[in-house]
């Protein structure tokens, strides 16, 4: 990930991230240096972050034709996790777990987690030697115009060491290493994949394993918007943060030439669902790295009615779909999708009657 400049628009709430496909790395770099009101920078060989308000977007394609593609905003949100699950019962895999034959413990692997972050002074995540077993952390969150990422800071495994040690002397270990776990859900998902056993109750499944920790960035932007909406405090996320994660986890297991499992902790139900979208098709293609495996939730809004569906039956008769939206809702975003090689006109009707111009697909 390169870093050219420092850029306050990333924590701008009203400001969006968006995931941006370009051509070419130098010249999307010496083009979108030049806009005053977005920055971006380079996350993969063809992928990039951009930091523009919404109502610029159309602008900015114009005044930077090395973006060729970006994806619809989507709202990322934590997994639902039960304080009361132990490790094993997770998967239901206690009769492997026991298997003398088999011995897995993690040993060798790195395990990578993009979620709220962790709390590196938990004993479980310390080994009995009274090191780390954490081998960085990215915390997107705590700003640092010297760091080599785009946002946030990293700290190496004898940094976190160092702040272990002072802890362990009084001292506050939080000068060396600020990164805190304040939700909680990085440190438990991180303890159900392999808490060292310290407390017989929570060890992990692989409980012998390395960390690699990515604390995402909490998007302002999406928050202002649920507040705004009425609705109390979830944290919400970006796909730009998390793909610039997962580079970065993939990075550190290529570096250090050891296998990686990556845990995302976060899901959305928006997108297109098809596979085809920017993250879905870079998580797809950081699959196929041998040696690098990536574990994420399915979700559990099954019944939440989150979407709608419409059918035309015939080109020329007309049909409507409501959508029931509670009047205290102050902003509001849907994404209509089209299966190829159908296409459709419509026309989208508020609940005052005003309606939009003819939209094509």
């Amino acid at each position: 990930m390169i870093n050219s400049r420092d850029c306050s628009l990333y924590y701008d709430e009203n400001v969006s991230n968006f995931l941006v496909k370009y051509k070419n790395k130098d010249e999307f770099k010496k083009q979108i240096d030049k806009i005053s009101y977005a920055c971006g920078d380079v996350i993969t060989d063809n992928l990039a972050v951009v930091a523009v308000s919404h109502l610029e977007m159309n602008r900015l394609l114009k005044e930077v034709p090395q973006i060729i593609f970006f994806d619809f905003r989507k709202m990322f949100v934590l997994g639902e996790t039960s304080k009361s699950t132990s490790p094993p019962s997770v998967g239901n895999i206690n009769s492997i777990l026991i298997n003398p034959y088999l011995n897995l413990t993690g040993r060798g692997v790195l395990i990578g987690v993009v979620d709220t972050g962790i709390d590196y002074l938990n004993q479980e995540f310390i080994r009995e030697d009274d090191t780390s077993r954490i081998i960085s952390i990215w915390d997107q969150t705590i700003s640092n115009n010297s760091s080599s990422t785009y946002m946030g800071t990293t700290y190496s495994n004898d940094q976190i060491n160092a702040a272990i040690k002072a802890y362990r002397n009084n001292e506050d270990p939080y000068t060396i290493v600020p990164s805190k776990d304040t939700i909680g859900h990085g440190t438990q998902v991180a303890g159900i994949i392999g808490a060292r056993g310290n407390n017989s109750d929570v060890r992990g499944i692989a409980n012998d394993s390395d960390f690699v920790i990515v604390k995402l960035f909490e998007s302002t932007n999406f928050r202002k918007a649920l507040l705004e909406n009425g609705v109390e405090y979830t944290p919400v996320y970006n796909a730009s943060e998390i793909v610039s994660g997962i580079e970065y986890l993939k990075n550190v297991a290529v570096e250090l030439k050891r296998p990686m499992v990556i845990y995302l902790g976060i899901g959305s139900t928006e997108s297109s669902h098809d596979g085809n979208s920017l993250i879905s098709r870079y998580v797809s293609s950081i699959g196929t790295i041998r040696g690098i495996c990536i574990v994420a939730g399915v979700g559990n809004e099954g019944a939440a009615q989150t979407h709608a569906t419409g059918y035309i039956k015939n080109k020329t008769d007309p049909s409507s779909l409501e959508l029931r939206i509670t009047k205290e809702m102050k902003f509001f975003t849907f994404n209509i999708w089209v299966k190829k090689p159908n296409r459709a006109s419509l026309v989208i009707v508020s609940p005052t009657g005003e309606s939009s111009s003819l939209l094509k697909s």
